[in-house]
């Protein structure tokens, strides 16, 4: 589990901006760039879950989750500046801030259930 913390630790720190995100000149194409990134980053936190018990597997693929969506968002943050370059900067703004909008909404959610999981581990954990 040590491993894994590392792991979730550093994509929680490190913003990665990878070429799909640079390449877009589109709202679509940025946040399909983010997407790309929350996939990678989930991806490889999630094989690191896989062999651990039930509860604790729960717990670290929620984390994972929510971290994830963390660089999504830091990632889609940092385009905005990119909706200059587009044809309607306007049109672009707003799908970005949309989507900012759902992804912290969703980032929320994925912490309140994290924090329970947790405290429920905690509980059995005392029992």
């Amino acid at each position: 589990m040590a491993k894994l913390d590392d792991y979730l630790n550093q994509i929680q720190t490190e913003i990665v901006v990878t070429t799909a995100v640079m390449a877009g000149l589109s709202a679509a194409n940025l946040i399909v760039g983010g997407v790309k990134l929350y996939k990678q980053h989930f991806t490889k936190a999630a094989r690191m879950c896989s062999d651990l018990q039930p509860r604790e597997k729960s717990m670290c693929m929620t984390r994972a989750k929510m971290l994830a969506k963390n660089v999504q968002l830091q990632s889609l943050k940092g385009s905005m500046s990119k909706c200059a370059k587009t044809k309607n900067e306007l049109k672009c703004k707003e799908k970005i801030s949309g989507k900012l909008q759902k992804l912290a909404g969703e980032i929320k959610f994925l912490s309140k259930r994290y924090e329970g999981v947790k405290k429920q581990q905690y509980t059995n954990n005392k029992k």
